[in-house]
């Protein structure tokens, strides 16, 4: 696939223009959590005052400084990959590509590659659950190690489902990603019931141990959290959610 993104800085603004006028007001119908947008608008801010200012449009004015902070600006708008502020290739990858609820046109309108969908094989959804324990790191990062918990057979996908074992490696169960719901809570609040609870985040992970940032303004507080194994492309075969875990945030 060609990259969609463009090289030079005119091009590229004007690309990250027009994507966000599209994306900021159908983003919630998309299903794609506020908290992944506002990051990505954040960049966006950064990006767009460094670049007045530092552009090549500003070449009698602008100094050795200026044009280090649009370099700067653009490296993290454009390939930042930490979970809470995906920069733009990972936000779309994560979020746009394969999002089912996006037609073609968006993404046309988004400048962005046409989804071609292929032949689907339709597989019974997994009833295994994600099976996690999070640590706190300190500084206010947690690790998150999840597995399958193997106790189905109804996905023949599912390696784990196969043997009838558990494990207690940091694996994926096979076909799916691992979709997160999870907020932050002060000591003394009120758990949340489920995942789909009123200030609830989803975000999508790619890979079994899980390094999230959150940040030490949050030491203290309590980490939230709910697990299912999730496929972007059909989210109808999202496994049934885990229960509650929470850890504390050090």
């Amino acid at each position: 696939m060609a990259d969609f993104i463009p090289s030079d800085d005119e091009s590229f603004d004007d690309f990250q223009k027009n994507l966000m006028s599209v994306l900021n007001p159908n983003a919630t119908t998309w299903g794609i959590p506020a908290a992944q947008v506002t990051g990505l608008v954040t960049y966006q801010t950064t990006w767009t005052n460094a670049y007045a200012v530092g552009g090549k449009g500003e070449k009698t004015t602008r100094n050795s400084v200026q044009i280090k902070a649009k370099t700067t600006a653009r490296k993290a708008y454009e390939n930042n990959k930490a979970p809470m502020a995906l920069g733009l290739r990972a936000f779309i990858a994560a979020w746009v590509i394969n999002n089912p609820l996006i037609s073609d046109s968006f993404r046309i309108a988004m400048r962005l590659p046409i989804h071609k969908s292929g032949k689907t094989r339709h597989n019974v959804a997994t009833k295994n659950t994600v099976v996690f324990k999070s640590t706190s790191l300190g500084s206010g990062a947690i690790q998150t190690d999840c597995h399958s918990s193997g106790s189905s057979t109804l996905n023949p996908l599912a390696k784990t489902a196969k043997a009838g074992k558990k494990t207690s490696r940091a694996k994926k169960e096979e076909g799916y990603e691992i979709m997160k719901s999870w907020k932050i809570i002060n000591q003394g609040d009120a758990f949340p019931v489920t995942a789909n609870d009123a200030g609830m985040t989803k975000t999508l992970f790619t890979k079994a141990k899980i390094i999230q940032q959150l940040g030490p303004e949050n030491k203290g507080k309590i980490l939230c959290e709910f697990m299912q194994w999730y496929i972007p492309k059909h989210p109808e075969l999202a496994s049934p959610w885990s229960n509650l875990q929470t850890t504390i945030i050090t």
